[in-house]
């Protein structure tokens, strides 16, 4: 019985420890607040790799030409920093909500990053 107890902590402990997350240190929705039609902004998405594993990232999609992307590139270690940069230029007045995609490389999902801003 002891023995059978001590196999399902195993197997629940391992399962949670690679099924852990990547952390977004600062959420994973930013709001730009007020900006300035065809003015660059850049900002960051600083993440920690918590899933027990090294992790790459296999690229960054963006939703429209406005909004351009640059991540690490190579492995980053389970406990280290990482960020995902972005620039945002408004090429018109008025609300906008963009969405960044993450995907890292052996996941199947990929993360969602928001941002949102007023352009005047």
């Amino acid at each position: 019985m002891n023995n059978l107890i001590l196999i399902c902590f195993l197997i629940c402990s391992t399962s949670y420890l690679y099924s852990q997350d990547i952390q977004w240190l600062n959420g994973t929705e930013i709001d730009l607040g007020k900006l300035t039609v065809h003015q660059d902004t850049t900002f960051q998405f600083p993440f920690l790799n918590t899933t027990g594993k090294p992790v790459a990232i296999e690229t960054v999609r963006t939703t429209c030409g406005c909004t351009n992307p640059q991540w690490p590139n190579g492995m980053i270690s389970p406990g280290e920093k990482g960020q995902i940069q972005v620039t945002f230029t408004p090429n018109r007045t008025g609300f906008h909500k963009k969405k960044v995609k993450v995907f890292i490389v052996g996941m199947r999902k990929g993360y969602s990053l928001w941002l949102e801003a007023e352009a005047e």
